[in-house]
Formats: C-alpha cells, sequence, structure tokens
C-alpha cells in the first residue's frame, strides 16, 4: 500500500507535467505510422529476379560507373501450383552477364576460399586440390623479391580464377539461393557460356524461412506513398522494431522519460513534502526505493504501450510475429534504470531536477560513445589496425561502465532470431559479430551499477538532516 501511494503521488506529478500526455500521444502517432507500412509480396517471378539481382557483384562498387556482374531470369516455369509464391517450386534459367570476361569466376573463387578452412579430409577432392595449390601457393610467395611479389600473385591468382570449375559454380549458386532467399537448388547445371555470358539451369523449391526470405514491396501511409524498396519481408520488420524501437525509439524515450522522472525525487524533497514523508513510519532508504522504483513503473508503463502496439500492428500487416519483441519492455525498462539510478543519486546530493537531467544526459553520452567505441574496436581484434593502449583503454571503459550498448546489441540479436531465416546471410552476420557480448555479463555488471548508485543515493538520504 505504501508503494502504491508513492506511485500514485509520481503519476500525479507526471500529470500535472503535461509531458505524460506529450509521450502518449508521441507513442500513438508512431503506432499509427507503423500501422500505415504495407508489405505486398512479388508476384512468383518478379521475387526470383529480386532474389538474384541481389547476388555478389550485382551493385555497382564505390566510385565505379557499373556493377560488374547482372544477373536475370529467363525460360521461367513453375512447377505447382502454390497458393503462395514462397511456397512454389521453380525452373528457370539464370543468365549471368559478366562487365569483363571471367569476373564471375572470381567472386565464384572468393567465396569458394572459406570453404578451403577445415579439416582437410572432409573436402571434396577439387576443394582438396585447391587448398594444396593454395598451400603451395604461399610456400612459393614467401621466396619471391618484394618488389616482384604483386607481379607474381596476380599472376597466380588469375591461373587460380581460371580453374574454378562448373561443379564449384553450382555449388555457390546453390548457397546464394539458399542465404538470400531460402530456395533450395535441387538442381543447378552450367547449361551454356561464352564471351560474357553463363547460362545455369535451375529447379528450385522453397526451405524452413521461405515467407521471411522472400521479397516483398514496401509502401507507407496504407499504399498512398509507394517506395522502389524490394527486399526480403524478414529483414524489413527486423529493420522496423530493431531501429525504430530499438535506436531510434529507444534513445527518445530514454531522453522524455529522464525529463519527466527527474522531478518526481526533487520535488520528494521540497521544503514542507519531505517533512510530512519523514514524519510516517517508514524507513527513509525504503521510501527512496519506492519512489525510485515508481519511476521505473512509469517507464515501463509507457514501453508497454508503444512496444505492444508496435507488435500488434506489424504482426497483423505482414504475418510475422515475433514473440522476442515484446521482451524489449523489460530491456528498455532496465536500460532506462542506469539512467533513473544516476538521476536518482543527483536528485538526493542537489535536489535540482535540472542537474539531474544533465547528469542523466551526461551519463547516455558516456555509455553511447564507449559502447560504439568497443562495439568497433571488438571487431577489428585479429586484424590488430590500432595500437596496444586503444585496445587496453577501451576494454576497461567497457569493464567498469554498464553494458548499454551491449544490450542494445543483444536486443539486436534476439530479433534476428525471430524474424531473420536461419539460413541467410544477415542472420549468420549477427550470429558471428560480437560473440564475447553476452546476456549474464551484460546485465550483472549492470545491475552492479544500478545498486552503487541507488545505495550512495539511500545512504545520503539516510544520514542528511533536512
Amino acid at each position: 500500500m505504501k508503494y502504491l501511494a508513492i506511485l500514485k503521488d509520481s503519476v500525479r506529478e507526471a500529470l500535472d507535467s503535461k509531458v505524460l500526455y506529450f509521450t502518449v500521444g508521441l507513442s500513438g502517432l508512431v503506432i499509427l505510422a507503423v500501422a500505415s507500412i504495407s508489405f505486398q509480396p512479388e508476384p512468383a517471378e518478379k521475387g526470383l529476379q529480386t532474389i538474384v539481382g541481389s547476388l555478389p557483384g550485382s551493385k555497382a562498387g564505390f566510385g565505379a560507373p557499373k556493377a560488374p556482374l547482372r544477373y536475370e531470369v529467363e525460360n521461367f516455369h513453375s512447377l505447382n501450383n502454390a497458393a503462395a509464391p514462397w511456397e512454389g517450386e521453380y525452373r528457370f534459367d539464370l543468365v549471368v552477364r559478366e562487365e569483363e570476361a571471367g569476373v564471375f569466376k572470381l567472386f565464384v573463387w572468393v567465396a569458394n576460399l572459406q570453404n578451403l578452412v577445415g579439416d582437410e579430409e572432409k573436402l571434396n577432392p577439387e576443394d582438396r586440390a585447391a587448398r594444396k595449390r593454395l598451400l603451395k601457393l604461399q610456400r612459393e610467395a614467401a621466396e619471391v623479391p618484394r618488389e616482384k611479389l604483386e607481379e607474381f600473385l596476380n599472376e597466380r591468382m588469375r591461373q587460380e580464377i581460371a580453374q574454378v570449375t562448373p561443379e564449384q559454380m553450382s555449388r555457390f549458386l546453390r548457397e546464394q539461393l539458399v542465404g538470400r532467399g531460402s530456395l533450395e537448388a535441387t538442381q543447378v547445371r552450367l547449361a551454356d557460356s561464352g564471351p560474357g555470358i553463363l547460362r545455369f539451369a535451375i529447379e528450385a523449391r522453397p526451405r524452413e524461412g521461405a515467407y521471411r526470405s522472400w521479397p516483398h514491396t514496401l509502401t507507407f501511409l496504407f499504399g498512398a506513398v509507394p517506395t522502389e524498396w524490394h527486399t526480403a519481408l524478414g529483414p524489413m520488420v527486423y529493420g522496423v522494431e530493431d531501429t525504430l524501437v530499438g535506436s531510434i525509439g529507444a534513445g527518445v524515450t530514454m531522453l522524455l522519460a529522464t525529463i519527466i522522472t527527474a522531478f518526481f525525487i526533487p520535488n520528494m524533497l521540497r521544503k514542507g513534502t519531505v517533512d510530512l514523508l519523514l514524519a510516517k513510519p517508514i524507513r527513509r532508504s525504503i521510501l527512496l526505493i519506492y519512489k525510485f522504483i515508481g519511476g521505473l513503473t512509469f517507464m515501463f508503463l509507457n514501453t508497454v504501450v508503444v512496444v505492444v502496439g508496435i507488435w500488434l500492428v506489424l504482426g497483423l500487416r505482414s504475418g510475422l510475429w515475433a514473440p522476442g519483441f515484446l521482451l524489449v519492455i523489460f530491456i528498455l525498462t532496465f536500460e532506462f534504470a542506469i539512467f533513473y539510478a544516476v538521476s536518482t543519486l543527483f536528485g538526493v546530493l542537489t535536489r535540482s531536477p535540472i542537474v539531474s537531467i544533465l547528469a542523466a544526459c551526461f551519463t547516455w553520452v558516456v555509455l553511447w560513445v564507449s559502447g560504439l567505441a568497443y562495439a568497433f574496436v571488438d571487431l577489428t581484434r585479429e586484424l590488430k589496425p590500432f595500437p596496444q593502449w586503444v585496445y587496453v583503454t577501451v576494454d576497461t571503459a567497457h569493464f567498469v561502465l554498464p553494458r548499454y550498448k551491449d544490450l542494445d546489441i543483444l536486443t539486436s540479436k534476439l530479433l534476428a532470431r525471430d524474424l531473420l531465416a536461419p539460413d541467410s546471410f544477415e542472420r549468420q552476420m549477427q550470429e558471428k559479430t560480437f560473440t564475447s557480448i553476452n546476456w549474464g555479463e551484460s546485465v550483472g555488471f549492470t545491475v552492479g551499477f544500478i545498486a552503487v548508485m541507488v545505495g550512495l543515493a539511500c545512504w545520503r538520504f539516510a544520514t542528511k538532516d533536512y
């Protein structure tokens, strides 16, 4: 009952500040904007063209006038009467047009390098031979004079690319169709080749996650605003949930919630109010903790509205339901506890809401910068392009500070498991990056920081003479 009375008092303060009405209205507008997004599946042949149009080499590189490769679907045939295009089985010709002869083999050779890593006994004869040639090349390169090394490597690479076989090209296309469209190619055969053009006869059927990987067209305002975005449904929905809520939405929500709740503690410590509260039979530390939990409850309820609203409208509009997205409610509330703990401490120390807001915002900037720095440095550990002191400094800051950005990274991985197809390249990339970040360590260190901040605030509140 004491907690509910304090929570009621906090809600009353929020209502009096009028900011609560703004946050509720803003949440409603965001939900309405998301509800206006339409996801229209592309028909079978067009969808296949979109999938193959994303294969390696289909986009122009930085500064390049044209893409090195162009993929086209020809002689398309449907092999079954599927109710939806992502459930169909298809036969078609995949035509690869090269801006320069041999470019396609170059992409195949580069992609095939990762297949040469591992136990040699598990490799097929072609890969085993390619691995032996690569090891031999490494030994020979060590004996080549430095001024002739580039010429030597270029010549040997051209020789290796020339030895790419039709079977390796077929495997490359099989892997790409799985990773970019969840299509199992039951047959891939090099049907014809000529100067600057290769033709592959392909038969394909859907795999698990084909719906999430099938290309859709995105429109806004209930179809009134069309776009040229033609991409897989899963990454589209993932982008909305992860970017709108996990990145932009989280930052805006933290800022607004920090401003609103920054008044709770200083208002409680005003002359007259604090005298009345301290006259009641409740320990000071318990009173402050109840006030702290009241602020978290305020954030929790606001987060429930926007997250559940977005989850419902996105699920209804796209047909993809990501239950992990609902956990964002608790994650955002937990992240807010970091800044509210700082706000609470400075509210007790200064009794100034402005100082509490500035302290919480400064903490947000520090954690945001340190989190991005750690994420960037963590991706470069194998290459080590920076001096050792950079890694030591960043790792030390990451160790002592709460793991705000780590929680964002883990949330992105959580959403990816629900929305991205298991075999998609995007999902694989999510799983392979930031493997050193885990829930147990991130939550544990963050809880410790919150406990220290709130503990110091309780100690100061309990010993100060009002």
